[in-house]
């Protein structure tokens, strides 16, 4: 049977809509990567991560508390004989938060109730609260929660400080500093499952001493991250044939190879590796991300360079497991 046109002209279709896909990608992976190189500087490393993990995480207990403060007002409305406006005034919030919040201590519930109330006070304004404002907090909140490429650059940027910090660089650094470190890094991890619900945060000054380790081996951070923009560099410049539009990416399954050679070798603290670990946590991280949009080929090459990844953390696990017995 003759194929008709229209069916070569939709087949044509789906090759160039995979092939502008995976362009697209790697474009935004330069695109990210160079920010981070750009935007991040050595003497404010630290403060870049802390800044951007309690960033994460307040909006997240701010979105959830004006989400939960919704059902709230329903839960009022139900009780109520009448559903008419409330009065917006901090009072109703305490009640709120209070109830929320009921094991915390007084003074996390009114630091929670001070937030939330400045955050519905910026969007809503002051006097009554009604219906048609839960409408509309619910629309401010969905648009809050959609997925950015700039939140995703942040993401990226943290999770790639952090994994420099608490990789080639960690035994260099004061104990406090390493205590603060792991501290953020719990944090950051409670936010990326949902379990934060507060944070005790307190200042910290990093010693000179380390800022000026953090400021010497920081051409080690940037060189990885020229090298990183090079590979995706050179991913781009290759030709993507018809049925293999996601062979670009190729060079993903290329540094996890790389990573267990480092590690058959006893070299996974090297430039080159630590290189090859920010190609693969960093394309793990972004094509995860609800931003990302993901055809059938894209979800198979996720599948399998998770598998991959995970065989190797395991492995190194074990080894390192080996290695203190």
């Amino acid at each position: 049977m003759r194929r008709t046109k229209l069916s070569k002209f939709l087949d044509l279709s789906g090759i160039i809509s995979k092939i502008l896909l995976v362009v697209n990608h790697l474009e935004n992976l330069e695109l990210i990567f160079t920010f981070i190189l750009r935007d991040t500087r050595a003497l404010r490393l630290v403060d870049i991560l802390a800044d951007r993990v309690s960033f994460f995480v307040e909006k997240h207990i701010t979105l959830r508390d004006a989400e939960n403060f919704m059902a709230y007002y329903e839960y009022l409305m139900s009780t109520s004989e009448e559903r008419k406006p409330l009065k917006f005034e901090p009072k109703l919030i305490k009640a709120f938060i209070n109830r929320t919040y009921a094991d915390l201590e007084k003074a996390t519930q009114e630091f929670r109730a001070k937030k939330l109330y400045e955050y519905l006070e910026n969007k809503l304004g002051v006097g009554e609260i009604g219906e048609e404002d839960m409408r509309l907090m619910k629309i401010i909140v969905q648009q809050e929660r959609m997925p950015t490429i700039d939140k995703l650059k942040e993401r990226i940027r943290t999770a790639m400080i952090l994994k420099w910090l608490q990789g080639p660089l960690k035994e260099r650094l004061g104990k406090g500093l390493q205590d603060y470190i792991v501290f953020l890094a719990t944090v950051h991890g409670q936010y990326q499952t949902g379990g934060v619900f507060d944070v005790d945060w307190q200042p910290y000054e990093v010693p000179e001493e380390d800022t000026n380790i953090i400021e010497k081996e920081f051409e080690v951070f940037k060189l990885a991250l020229i090298n990183v923009i090079k590979k995706i560099k050179a991913a781009r410049s290759k030709e993507i044939s018809s049925d293999e539009g996601h062979e670009q990416f190729r060079f993903i399954l290329d540094s996890i190879d790389h990573l267990i050679e480092h590690q058959e070798k006893g070299n996974l603290d090297s430039v080159e590796a630590f290189t090859d670990k920010l190609v693969v946590s960093s394309f793990l991280i972004y094509v995860q991300d609800e931003f990302v949009k993901k055809d059938e080929d894209l979800q198979k090459f996720i599948q399998l360079a998770v598998s991959l990844y995970y065989q190797f953390r395991d492995e190194q696990n074990r080894h390192a497991f080996r290695a203190r017995k």
